[in-house]
């Protein structure tokens, strides 16, 4: 099973550019002979990085990106008990399931200590664990037709590349049995990936890297069979050929550059070559760049990559792969230092959404997000006390009829509700408890949410004030009346994944303020107009003419959200995916009694009266204030960010 080790320790060192390259001979019968190691120096030697180059005539290429079928999204074969592996053309074994027992000891260096390695020793733990890659055969996991993940593994192709930032491998198909029953490439072949890895390219979309531990020559030992190395994104695809005896084979290839290269690479250690240290700063981004010429036959561009000239490398041009000496064994061929060097930058693209809100639309209500840090989680009582005292505390969540009720036909939530306070009328009817009988646990929530409900507000009328007071054209602002004190809470107890459709918070017997408090797993809130709402969708539609959203953001574990404003609801919808195992939301709001039915009152204000005890679990936002100066201090920001009237509400929850 997937899993992590200790961070890794700073690699230093400058290694000069190492090349693997075997002896050529015309009686190569595709199983690799003894390779000769060789420094390749030049006017780049004092900056180069750390290449290794396996450059073999091999008649496999990675077992898993050639041999076996491709696996398209999350489809099983029946073999699930991993791949077979061909050993035979890293040691001329016959082929087998992991390891070969009679492969030669590695000369690799070791790994450094305190490696933070994401590993698993089988196959199916590997994609049973892991998002990106979830290939059960085949190379490459591919989702939404976008290469997310890919394997490489126990054969290599010619010219494949395994360096410290960049990776070089080879598109499969195109191959069929030989009569030793190797797998080998015999015939051209469109790979019926290619539009996964182009998308993939196009898309600038992030590619996971999986090393398998037995592919060949590598520059360590990894300690399990899989191996995670990095994100890498795709910076060229293109095609080249390479030889079958008299036969000319088209091969794809992919050029792959790790994304974070402040991060270590873990497979790649210090050599005995070192001379000096080596450091980020004498290989950035830009210090190498390949040359590029227009092809006069078919107009596509080629970036010069072999030391041997420029060619097109556009399979379908006439003078494809044609090089200015026709006696070029193409087998032979190496890339320039320039290409295995070159770091590729990539400019963001501008927002598409103004920034800063101010001054740029009409306003109708407010959403304000509190982010807890690891200050605020740790505080007693704080998110991780609340977390575990949730878990521990009868709280009495349990799921709830959504339709059908006590009939063979009862269809319940997927999520546990429990309501304290005045009682909610929502789709879902859930009983409610008083707060005098509630857990300690749900009155420290709520202390939170009515000081969150009361700075949120302060501070969203102070902004719309301060536009109707400008000499700039005023916003137009909703009634949405001063803070009134939470008197409902309902707490909701998500498993891994449950989820909250879309859905809005604007019943007539509620207040304009709701409060959420989230605590465990994360989440991802998203709001859109809804249908009916008349607003322009400027976010596109989805593929059934729904809004896309227009805002999304995270809630993280001690969060709070406040949304102030009856038109929020009334033109907007809200929706909440939690990730992870488990997460708790209590939300609050105020039950207004003039929509309570008069002989329902009585008890609703029963309930929504909070116990006295609860003072004890009064909240003041968690600013470390223990002295005169501090508070004077934390005043002034506070009056800063949401005026004198907010300023005087913490104050007052501030013990002298």
């Amino acid at each position: 099973m997937a899993t992590k080790q200790t961070p890794l320790s700073q690699i230093s060192g400058n290694v000069q550019l190492l090349e693997l390259k075997r002896e050529h001979s015309p009686e190569a019968t595709g199983v690799p002979s003894d390779h000769v190691l060789k420094k390749v120096k030049g006017e780049h030697s004092e900056d180069t990085k750390d290449i290794l180059t396996a450059q073999d005539l091999c008649t496999t290429s990675p077992t898993d990106l050639n041999n076996t079928p491709e696996c398209d999204g999350d489809k099983k074969p029946n073999n699930l008990h991993g791949d077979i592996h061909d050993s035979s053309a890293v040691a001329g074994s016959n082929p087998s399931f992991g390891p070969d027992d009679s492969t030669e000891p590695s000369n690799a260096p070791k790994l450094i200590e305190g490696v933070d390695l994401v590993w698993a020793d089988k196959r199916q733990a590997l994609c049973d664990s892991l998002d990106y890659f979830k290939a059960h055969q085949g190379g490459l996991y591919r989702r939404d037709n976008i290469a997310r993940g890919m394997l490489i593994s126990s054969g290599i192709e010619i010219r494949d590349v395994l360096g410290k930032q960049v990776v070089i491998t080879t598109m499969g198909g195109g191959r069929s049995k030989d009569e030793g029953g190797n797998m080998r490439r015999t015939k051209n072949h469109m790979p019926s990936t290619f539009k996964a890895w182009t998308n993939a390219h196009e898309g600038k979309h992030p590619l996971m890297v999986v090393l398998d531990q037995q592919y060949p020559n590598l520059p360590c030992e990894p300690p399990h069979k899989y191996s995670v190395l990095s994100p890498f994104h795709i910076t060229d695809i293109w095609a080249e050929k390479r030889m079958d005896g008299d036969d000319e084979i088209l091969i794809h290839k992919i050029r792959l550059e790790k994304i974070d290269l402040q991060e270590d690479s873990w497979w790649w250690s210090d050599r005995a070559e070192a001379t000096q240290p080596f450091t980020l700063s004498s290989a950035t981004t830009g210090k190498f760049s390949t040359d590029s010429q227009t092809c006069p036959h078919c107009n596509a561009t080629s970036k010069t990559i072999f030391t041997a000239g420029w060619t097109c490398l556009s399979h379908r041009c006439t003078q494809f792969f044609q090089f200015n000496d026709d006696t070029i064994d193409v087998d032979l061929l190496e890339y320039v230092p320039e290409f295995l060097l070159e770091l590729t930058s990539y400019v963001l693209s501008d927002p598409k959404d103004p920034q800063d809100p101010e001054k740029s639309t009409n306003a109708i209500g407010s959403i304000t997000v509190f982010t807890a840090d690891d200050h605020v989680r740790k505080q007693g009582d704080g998110p991780d006390d609340l977390f575990r005292q949730m878990e521990s505390a009868n709280v009495g969540l349990h799921r709830n009829a959504v339709r059908c009720k006590n009939t063979y036909l009862e269809v319940f939530t997927r999520h546990f509700q429990q309501n304290f306070g005045a009682p909610y009328k929502f789709g879902v009817t859930v009983a409610s408890k008083s707060f005098a009988e509630a857990p300690d646990v749900i009155l420290k929530a709520l202390q939170r949410l009515r000081w969150a409900g009361k700075i949120a507000i302060a501070a969203s009328d102070r902004l719309f004030s301060a536009h109707l007071n400008s000499e700039e054209t005023p916003l137009s602002t909703t009634k949405n009346g001063c803070y009134r004190d939470l008197n409902e809470l309902l707490s909701l107890g998500y498993m891994e994944g449950d989820s909250i459709a879309y859905h809005d918070d604007g019943e007539a017997q509620l207040g304009p303020t709701v409060v959420t408090l989230s605590l465990g797993s994360p989440s991802f809130m998203s709001i859109r107009p809804k249908k009916k709402s008349g607003l322009d969708f400027s976010c596109g539609t989805t593929s059934n003419n729904e809004a896309k959203p227009v805002l999304e953001f995270l809630l993280s574990h001690g969060d709070m959200v406040v949304m102030h404003g009856r038109a929020i609801h009334k033109y907007y919808e809200h929706a909440v995916e939690p990730f992870g195992k488990r997460r708790f939301a209590l939300t609050s709001r105020h039950i207004r009694s003039d929509a309570i039915p008069e002989d329902e009152k009585a008890t609703a204000t029963e309930y929504g009266t909070v116990p006295q005890r609860a003072d004890e679990f009064a909240y003041s936002g968690d600013l470390s204030v223990s002295s005169p100066e501090q508070i004077a201090q934390s005043f002034k920001q506070m009056q800063d960010f949401a005026g004198d009237e907010a300023a005087q509400v913490w104050r007052a929850t501030v013990p002298n």
